[in-house]
């Protein structure tokens, strides 16, 4: 975002693969909204292109709701605590 605001380009790429971010930023806004591409998850690994994955969960038994939270995220050090 620094770099941005320290330019001005003629025209800006934007490439992502989460558009749908966790910090909630969004990233249409950068590219003024112009989209060029978007494939849901199934129809780009089906057209080669995105790559197929696996995905694997893991559980735990931290109680969350004794964890800290600030700003929507949780607490580093009350995480590596538990």
């Amino acid at each position: 975002m620094r770099l941005l605001q320290q330019t001005t380009p003629l025209f800006l790429l934007g490439l992502t693969a989460t558009p749908f971010r966790g910090d909630r930023q969004d990233i249409y806004q950068l590219c003024e909204g112009k989209v060029l591409a978007s494939f849901q998850l199934r129809e780009g690994i089906d057209s080669g292109v995105l790559s197929p994955y696996h995905y694997f969960g893991c559980f735990d038994d931290i109680d969350y709701s004794k964890i800290a939270r600030r700003h929507d995220q949780y607490s580093i050090r009350d995480l590596e605590r538990g």
